[in-house]
């Protein structure tokens, strides 16, 4: 989200911001994971994990 709209919603509405904390980005790739992973089951795909190369 961008921060003109977090700014924009934050004004509107009279809240306050709630910052998603530091576990959220490691949340969100577990979410993609989850979803890429059901997906390919859907279309008969096995996933198979590589090793990281970064």
């Amino acid at each position: 989200m961008s921060v003109q709209r977090i700014f924009y919603v934050l004004w509107t509405q009279k809240r306050e911001y709630d910052d998603p904390g530091v576990d959220y980005e490691q949340q969100y790739q577990q979410r993609v994971l989850k979803n890429l992973q059901q997906k390919a089951e859907r279309l008969g795909f096995d996933l198979v994990p590589q090793p990281s190369q970064f």
